[in-house]
């Protein structure tokens, strides 16, 4: 993903289907990991926080966000700090 994207036209239908799933999946990956292996959520939460930092998928989760489980909030919100930034 470029980190250099022009936002001024939003992400086509295309893109956001894309990101949704991507948001899907890493949802799934903290439902599991949060059972299973706490180093693993960690990492999850980093990798999370790298992505969502991104310009495209931070727009598409800033849209979509409300929509889904608060705890996965807070927990991609964490990883990407409170300025929007990948917390380390």
């Amino acid at each position: 993903m470029a980190e250099d994207v022009d936002l001024s036209n939003p992400p086509t239908i295309a893109e956001r289907e894309f990101l949704n799933l991507i948001i899907l999946h890493f949802q799934n990956g903290w439902r599991v990991a949060r059972t299973t292996d706490a180093e693993e959520l960690k990492t999850l939460e980093i990798d999370a926080g790298a992505f969502f930092a991104l310009p495209l998928p931070q727009a598409v989760w800033e849209n979509t966000k409300r929509f889904r489980n608060r705890r996965f909030v807070r927990f991609v919100e964490r990883g990407m700090g409170a300025d929007g930034q990948v917390a380390r």
